[in-house]
């Protein structure tokens, strides 16, 4: 049976599985809390109805990384989770906020270089 990445490296699983938990706690904050938590997160100019959209896709993403441990296909989950930063950092350029939209490209780069640690070999 051929290894993952992951498996031949331990910081790596952690990393992946932090990834997750941090997704499943924005997730759930943005999702059942919408107006506190788009306050906490500075996305202002969001609506209601966005924030918790974002926190529907950030939470379910979040609980398919972490489900999926052990899984050849963890990565998949993982390179998502990376390309849903960008409708947060389009939401930070909508209210003038630069370095919130630098800060969700920089996640997106952390979150790829994550998944690709992690995918198969």
């Amino acid at each position: 049976m051929m290894r993952t990445t992951a498996a031949r490296h331990p910081a790596t699983t952690v990393v992946v599985t932090g990834v997750g938990l941090v997704g499943v706690g924005f997730g759930t904050l943005l999702t059942a809390a919408p107006r506190r938590g788009g306050r906490w997160l500075r996305l202002d100019a969001t609506s209601i109805r966005r924030r918790r959209t974002l926190g529907i896709v950030d939470l379910t993403l979040g609980v398919a990384i972490l489900g999926m441990r052990g899984s050849r296909r963890r990565w998949l989950p993982l390179a998502a989770h990376s390309v849903m930063h960008l409708p947060y950092a389009r939401e930070y350029l909508r209210d003038r906020r630069p370095v919130g939209a630098a800060v969700m490209c920089g996640l997106l780069a952390f979150d790829a270089v994550v998944a690709v640690a992690a995918r198969p070999r």
